[in-house]
């Protein structure tokens, strides 16, 4: 196996683990396995696929796209829209993880001003998510003329169940 500088040290040394002890997550107490970001993991099946090694790629995809799907932090969430797309090499559902992100943390990510400005840069993106925002809007204004006593989490509830109809 000849490695190449390029590669994750950590990513090479869990592939290395997985050879000799078929699991590529290192264990911590209790025989469990020690929690590592989602990058670490698209590392691992990078490395691991490019050595041919299909169980790791494929353990590693699955666990790296979990721990993308159950992000909460509008931080780390910022952080995977904008890593996660050099892992389609790796990943045939990085498009799908970004738009879920997108979706669920939308009424945050329309906060930040980082998106607002790649939002004016990209039309389609804009008109995309007008609609779905007006969608919401109405929905709000209908449900809060029918019912005088909704609250700001009633809202944010109805925006999160109409942007993710889209």
């Amino acid at each position: 196996m000849k490695l190449d500088a390029e590669d994750s040290p950590d990513a090479i040394e869990a592939v290395l683990r997985y050879i000799y002890t078929f699991d590529y997550q290192e264990k911590g107490n209790y025989g469990h396995s020690k929690p590592r970001v989602w990058t670490y993991h698209f590392e691992v099946a990078r490395v691991a696929d490019k050595y041919q090694l299909p169980e790791v790629t494929k353990s590693a995809v699955l666990t790296a796209e979990s721990n993308v799907a159950h992000l909460h932090n509008i931080e780390h969430v910022t952080t995977a829209l904008r890593t996660l797309p050099q892992y389609g090499d790796v990943s045939n559902k990085v498009d799908k993880l970004v738009k879920g992100l997108r979706q669920k943390h939308i009424l945050a990510l329309l906060q930040l001003p980082e998106l607002r400005a790649d939002l004016i840069s990209d039309p389609a993106q804009m008109e995309r998510y007008f609609d779905q925002f007006l969608s919401a809007f109405q929905l709000v204004r209908a449900h809060t003329t029918k019912n005088r006593s909704t609250s700001t989490v009633g809202v944010n509830e109805i925006v999160q169940k109409t942007v993710m109809l889209e």
